[in-house]
C-alpha cells in the first residue's frame, strides 16, 4: 500500500474515531487521538467509548438553499468613431530590400522567414542577395542571405 493511501486511511480512521467517540472540541479530539496513539505504541487494545446518544431534536437535515447570482456591473468606454481599436497596430514595414545597396557599411537587423534574427554590417548587396558581417567570439562571420530568405530588414 502506498504511503499516500496509508496516510489518507489513517486520517480518515482518526476522524471517524473522533466522531464516534463523541469529541466535541478540538482539545478533546486531540487528547483522544493522542491516547489512542500511546495505547497503540504500548501494544494495548483500547476500546473507544460508545458514541453518545443522539436526541431526535439534534438530528440535522441538510436542505439546499439557492445562492443568489452575483451582480456584475462594469463601465466600458464607447468605441471611438474611427474604430481604430478594431485593427491590430500596424508594424513598421522596415527597409525595402532594394535599399540595402545604399547601406553598405551600415548596421542592420535582418529577420529571416523562419524568424531568425541576424544583426550585423552590410558587406554587399545586389538584387538577389545580401552579405552580412556579424561579430562572433574569436572573429567575424559572414552570412549570405538570399532575397527569398528575408522577411524583414530594420535599420540600426
Amino acid at each position: 500500500m502506498s504511503t499516500r493511501i496509508a496516510a489518507s486511511l489513517a486520517l480518515a480512521g482518526l476522524a471517524w474515531v473522533a466522531t464516534w467517540a463523541g469529541a466535541t472540541t478540538l482539545e478533546e479530539d486531540e487528547a483522544r487521538i493522542e491516547a489512542l496513539i500511546r495505547a497503540e505504541r504500548a501494544g494495548k487494545t483500547v476500546d473507544p467509548a460508545p458514541p453518545p446518544p443522539v436526541a431526535a431534536a439534534t438530528l440535522i437535515v441538510a436542505t439546499a438553499v439557492p445562492v443568489p447570482a452575483p451582480v456584475v456591473a462594469s463601465v466600458v468606454a464607447p468605441p471611438a468613431s474611427s474604430e481604430e481599436w478594431l485593427a491590430a497596430p500596424a508594424r513598421d514595414a522596415g527597409l525595402p530590400f532594394s535599399e540595402l545597396a545604399q547601406r553598405i557599411g551600415q548596421r542592420v537587423t535582418i529577420i529571416t522567414a523562419n524568424e531568425r534574427v541576424h544583426r550585423g554590417v552590410v558587406g554587399s548587396a545586389d538584387a538577389r542577395q545580401v552579405t552580412l558581417r556579424v561579430k562572433r567570439v574569436g572573429g567575424n562571420a559572414t552570412y549570405t542571405l538570399s532575397r527569398s530568405q528575408i522577411a524583414r530588414i530594420e535599420p540600426r
